[in-house]
């Protein structure tokens, strides 16, 4: 795992973006008459670490501010809030590049909740999209996977499940971070990353990218990120997902700046 100066080093970049979105120049030219915004679709399936229920309401976890980096015209992680969709079990929408004749419209489907293992969708259809297929598909459990007992194979073989849900979509596998005071679960994540390779899916482990939760990042507990910790998720997550979507063919990638 990485030292605590990992999370620092993260906090600080993503300040910067902040900033750098901030003082980008507003656009000056206005939606062009007969245009379509392109439409990007995400599917989301995790636990409560991404659902994070107290914070639903507000659109401040990292799938609503990954979705609002992608679709905002003055750059990443600009902090514009959401247009609400249907709400929980349903698709959100943000718009805010269509509204300044800019950017995207990104609908993704919070298919996240508490509790949820890779096996608790088995045999419940309503847990998925009950219209088209997704753009993207991204899958970030493993906590309660872990927690309940399943094995490093049962846990892929989870996994393997539902991929075969989405088959042939574009697909993002992350691992949680996980607390440095609960038993080491890299044979998990070593499962979950040789799935990711078998299946051409892009991954990402959290612990890695980010390092363990601690305290200021957390809520409820050790493990939960609060709204801080759901932005140094964004940090990583919101990268992964405009690029497995460029990837993929429904997303144009912004100039460098």
């Amino acid at each position: 795992m990485r030292p605590a100066r990992r999370i620092g080093a993260v906090v600080a970049a993503l300040a910067s973006a902040l900033v750098a979105a901030a003082c980008a120049a507003p656009p000056t030219s206005g939606p062009v008459a007969g245009a379509v915004a392109p439409r990007h679709r995400v599917v989301v399936l995790g636990d409560s670490l991404t659902n994070a229920p107290w914070d639903l309401a507000d659109r401040v976890r990292w799938i609503d501010l990954a979705a609002d980096g992608l679709a905002a015209p003055s750059g990443p992680w600009s902090g514009v809030r959401l247009q609400q969709g249907d709400g929980l079990g349903g698709w959100a929408t943000s718009d805010r590049g269509v509204a300044s004749g800019t950017g995207p419209q990104v609908e993704y489907w919070d298919g996240s909740w508490g509790y949820f293992t890779t096996w608790s969708y088995a045999g419940k259809p309503w847990m998925f999209p009950p219209v088209g297929v997704p753009d993207l598909l991204v899958v970030a459990l493993g906590s309660n996977d872990i927690g309940v007992g399943y094995s490093p194979q049962l846990w892929a073989d989870g996994l393997r499940f539902l991929l075969d849900h989405y088959e042939d979509r574009a697909c993002l596998l992350v691992f949680p971070w996980w607390p440095a005071i609960y038993p080491d679960v890299t044979a998990w994540a070593d499962a979950a990353r040789a799935v990711a390779t078998e299946r051409s899916c892009d991954w990402v482990d959290l612990r890695s990218e980010v390092g363990p939760p601690q305290p200021g990042v957390t809520s409820l507990d050790v493990n939960h990120p609060n709204r801080l910790g759901q932005r140094l998720w964004t940090a990583v997550l919101g990268p992964h997902v405009a690029t497995d979507l460029h990837r993929a063919g429904q997303f144009v990638m912004p100039p460098a700046p």
